[in-house]
C-alpha cells in the first residue's frame, strides 16, 4: 500500500509543479489571468514547456496576428484560437442571414 501511495503522491507533485513530459491538449488555465494552458514543444530548445494564452481582459482581435508567430508559442496558440472564433462567428452570422 505504501508503494502505491508514494507513486500517487509523486504524480500529484509532478502535476502541481507543471512539468511537461509531452504535448497535451488545451485545458482551462490555473492562472487567473489566462483562459487556456497546454504543453507544447519548446521551439527554442529541446523538451516541452507549459504555455498560457487567452487573456481574459481583452476581446478577440486579429491585429496581434498580423505576422505569423512561431509555432509552439503562446502567441501562436492565441492567434489560432482567435481566428477559429472569428470564423465560427462569421458562419453563425451567415446562417442567421439565410433565415
Amino acid at each position: 500500500m505504501t508503494e502505491n501511495f508514494d507513486k500517487f503522491i509523486n504524480e500529484i507533485i509532478e502535476e502541481s509543479e507543471g512539468r511537461c513530459n509531452g504535448p497535451t491538449l488545451r485545458q482551462l488555465s490555473s492562472k487567473a489571468r489566462y483562459r487556456w494552458t497546454a504543453c507544447r514543444e519548446n521551439p527554442y530548445s529541446s523538451g516541452y514547456k507549459r504555455i498560457f494564452w487567452g487573456d481574459k481582459k481583452y476581446p478577440l482581435d486579429l491585429r496581434k496576428c498580423a505576422r505569423n508567430p512561431r509555432q509552439g508559442t503562446a502567441a501562436y496558440e492565441d492567434c489560432r484560437d482567435r481566428r477559429n472564433a472569428i470564423l465560427r462567428r462569421m458562419r453563425k452570422n451567415k446562417k442567421r442571414l439565410k433565415r
